[in-house]
């Protein structure tokens, strides 16, 4: 069980194994040095460019006796015991099964709402069994009840659950091998069945599309790229199938859990968790004999256990032609084509059958490139020669390469591995060292203050302890949306220390507005790679960006790396996928934590079957929008005549609310003409938050979990007093100070005005050395001017941050995704 916690991670991904060694090493496991095939003998024998690879590879042994071990391998059309499917595999891709299907019932068959409302609970929290039964007794106790909604008990709950029948749920086990004492199984759902469990969900139905959609830009009449089915591979591949029948584009995440998706839904509904569905859990071999771990017989028996979990999974959709399924109670006709296989460096080397060795001559699992040219961002597309199957098949048994599969190009990286934890933590590595040799250690102290002073915002998080604390993808990925801000005026290029350190030092310096650009480059890089949709010109312009990164991430850091930055994953970025990664921590590590250790396996199965149980059945709730929360005080309105002593009474000591009291009346005043107010009568209620109309959650707490947060936001600006500001598209930016409400005692309570307190921001002036927008963000400056401004006037939450080397001047952070 620990080879699937421990396997590429989310938190923890980038372990000892794949960790700090080389940084070429660092994508790729020294433990596979001798896997099984190197790109270096995938040509034949007349293929002379590649001989001296091929040389090194085998260290002049006949190669035929290294691929002898592996013949059994591509034997696809083997019919072993271990390698053949089921029947029951292929059960649901007929018309009369599409013609039958409905909604599985029995999923719908709770014993009533508050039942399965608590279980919902239950799962969600993964409450242990002595909550759940110290609950239902409380409940029963104090409920008055004669007949108690909820379950007797959790062993009573969980039964329940594990009892009701739902095929397209249920987990199949197959054994693979016995290894060292060992049995290692295949645990796994029918792909046509994980096909049907997305295609019950009405919101993945409503949004399903059959045809290829060509889509163009209204203006220019460009091409644009948004989905798989407005490439030019769907309508191709759909002009060869017969009359009738549709594209069924499958999109397979390979890690120890396996998980697929459609290309037929559009990828905003695609990158939610419920648009994928878990495939599997494939076993992964282990040895605690390191001799044994490093031998090529260990590394071709590991072959073998990946290619039979992906004969087996797979089987169905090779063997059918045609699926018949049901969309919208409607039968289609479909043809099942893989589009994408989502992977890391590792699983990529693995599924391609290419040589993982950080030793290799070529490494790419896409293309033959010499490893000398891995950091070379400027060799031409006509100087790449891409795998395919055809140049791939001397080393593929019998040349029984599979038709409509290209997996070369069907491979693809993951943003997370590739970018997050790969080239980015890298270039921050690196920037350490540069920072050690032109600045010393202030400058690192310097980075680090910068970090753990960064502005709160909704689902940014605070590093208080420095870049040292940052370990997993979803950190890194904080650091990606606020670096710029950190690097921006690092260092005084002509500081004393620095021209000192600099008369000793041969190697290039590089100056702090360098620095910052090659981080711009790379955000801006990094966020083109997210947008939904590309252009033609969008993509010559992602691959102009793309080189114009490289060549300076090559350019400035290449002395630090030990390989120079020849990295494949440098060579091999270009367009990445949204990964899959976060649900190998829901389906694996969460479930592996709350389990007793005992039967891991059956556990893990159990909790995730009872978690789709639970999705299946849940209902959408809105969340209310202009609803304020956390209320603070209520105010008197002509109390504020004697609001120093009001304040002392209240206890407030923020600066930035004292700021706010301090001139709401006069803000009030200039409303004076919108608002009636009887000051006699009238109460002010202040509260800690507010949800707007972009159902962003705004503060305007003193202490929100003990530290203050006062948002920035962006407000409609009516055409009166937008000519005051400089607006950003008619919306201007606001710290908030204040969030309430004004009400009557005489109308009951009810609010007559709703608002927020403000303080405004503008954009700072442009002088001889920055423009008013730098970075790709707007230059601000803090005014002491004040407004109270409806609470239905704010458009969205806005990130701020200071400039740390400048007085009163701040970034608009647009670089929040």
């Amino acid at each position: 069980m620990d080879d699937l916690i421990d396997d590429d991670d989310a938190e923890e991904e980038i372990n000892n194994s794949n960790g700090k060694m080389d940084d070429s090493n660092e994508e790729m496991d020294d433990s596979n040095e001798e896997m099984y095939d190197d790109s270096n003998e995938e040509m034949d024998d007349s293929n002379k460019e590649i001989d001296d690879s091929n040389e090194e590879m085998n260290d002049s042994d006949d190669f035929s006796d290294e691929m002898e071990g592996l013949n059994d391998l591509n034997d696809d059309d083997s019919d072993t015991e271990i390698d053949s499917v089921d029947s029951e595999d292929f059960h649901g891709a007929k018309f009369e099964d599409a013609v039958n299907e409905t909604l599985d019932d029995s999923v719908l068959q709770w014993p009533n709402e508050t039942y399965r409302e608590f279980a919902k609970i239950c799962v969600d929290y993964d409450l242990s069994n002595q909550a759940v039964d110290s609950f239902i007794n409380f409940f029963n106790k104090n409920a008055n009840l004669n007949k108690s909604p909820l379950p007797n008990n959790s062993r009573e709950m969980h039964k329940f659950m594990n009892s009701i029948v739902s095929p397209n749920l249920d987990f199949k086990k197959k054994h693979i091998i016995d290894f060292e004492g060992i049995s290692y199984n295949l645990h796994y759902r029918p792909i046509i069945k994980t096909i049907k469990a997305l295609l019950q969900k009405p919101d993945i139905t409503n949004n399903f599309i059959l045809k290829f959609e060509e889509k163009r830009q209204a203006n220019t009449n460009s091409r644009i790229f948004s989905e798989q089915y407005n490439c030019n591979w769907w309508q191709q591949t759909e002009s060869q199938l017969k009359i009738g029948s549709r594209v069924l584009s499958i999109i397979l995440y390979s890690d120890a859990t396996l998980c697929d998706s459609l290309g037929n839904i559009p990828s905003w509904q695609r990158n939610k968790k419920n648009a994928k569905v878990l495939l599997g859990y494939m076993p992964i071999l282990q040895s605690k004999n390191q001799a044994t771990r490093n031998s090529d017989n260990f590394q071709k028996l590991i072959c073998k256990v990946i290619k039979r979990c992906w004969s087996i999974l797979l089987r169905p959709i090779m063997k059918l032609d045609e699926l018949e399924l049901n969309i919208k109670n409607v039968q289609i006709t479909f043809t099942p084509r893989i589009s994408v296989f989502l992977a890391d460096m590792l699983e990529a080397n693995a599924i391609t059958c290419t040589y993982k060795s950080a030793n290799c001559k070529m490494p790419c699992p896409s293309c033959i490139v010499h490893i000398e040219d891995l950091n070379n961002m400027k060799i031409s597309k006509g100087n790449i020669t891409l795998r395919t199957p055809n140049s791939m098949a001397s080393v593929i048994q019998n040349k029984k390469a599979k038709e409509n599969l290209n997996v070369y190009e069907a491979v693809l990286p993951d943003r997370m591995h590739h970018l997050d934890l790969g080239l980015f933590k890298y270039m921050l590595e690196y920037t350490q060292d540069l920072l050690i040799e032109q600045c010393g250690n202030y400058a690192i102290e310097e980075f680090n203050n910068r970090l753990a002073a960064i502005p709160k915002f909704t689902g940014l998080k605070i590093f208080n302890n420095g870049i040292t604390s940052v370990q997993t993808a979803d950190e890194y990925r904080m650091i990606i949306k606020v670096i710029i801000s950190i690097v921006d005026g690092l260092f005084d290029d002509n500081d004393s220390r620095i021209i000192e350190r600099r008369s000793k030092n041969k190697n290039p310096y590089i100056s702090s507005t360098r620095l910052t650009s090659v981080y711009f480059f790379f955000v801006h890089m990094y966020i083109m790679s997210r947008n939904e949709e590309f252009s033609e010109e969008d993509l010559i312009k992602f691959e102009d960006l793309i080189t114009i990164w490289s060549c300076e991430f090559v350019e400035i850091f290449s002395r630090f790396s030990p390989s120079e930055l020849k990295l494949p994953k440098l060579h091999s970025w270009s367009f990445t996928t949204e990964t899959f990664e976060t649900l190998h921590k829901y389906y694996v590590k969460i479930p592996y934590r709350k389990s007793n250790k005992k039967e891991v396996m059956n556990q893990i199965l159990n909790k995730v079957r009872q978690k789709a149980l639970i999705e299946s059945t849940t209902k959408s709730v809105k969340q209310k929008v202009g609803q304020l929360s956390s209320k603070l005080y209520d105010i008197r309105f002509s109390a504020f005549e004697n609001h120093l002593e009001i304040f002392q009474q209240l206890e407030i000591l923020n600066p930035l609310q004292l700021e706010g009291m301090e001139n709401l009346l006069d803000s009030l005043n200039k409303l004076k003409d919108d608002i009636l107010l009887d000051k006699v009568d009238s109460f002010i209620r202040l509260y800690k938050s507010a949800t707007i109309k972009s159902a962003d959650i705004i503060h305007a707490d003193p202490s929100y979990n003990k530290v203050p947060w006062f948002s920035d936001v962006a407000i409609v600006m009516d055409t009166t007093n937008a000519t005051n500001y400089t607006t950003d598209q008619g919306m201007c930016f606001g710290k908030v100070l204040l969030l309430g409400e004004i009400f009557s005692k005489s109308s009951h309570n009810t609010a007559k005005f709703i608002f927020a307190m403000v303080k405004w921001y503008d954009y700072c002036e442009q002088d001889d050395n920055e423009d008013s927008e730098i970075y790709g963000c707007p230059r601000l400056t803090l005014l002491k001017e004040y407004d109270v401004v409806p609470l239905e006037s704010i458009e969205q939450a806005v990130h701020i941050i200071p400039r740390f080397h400048k007085t009163n001047q701040f970034l608009m952070n647009r670089n929040i995704f």
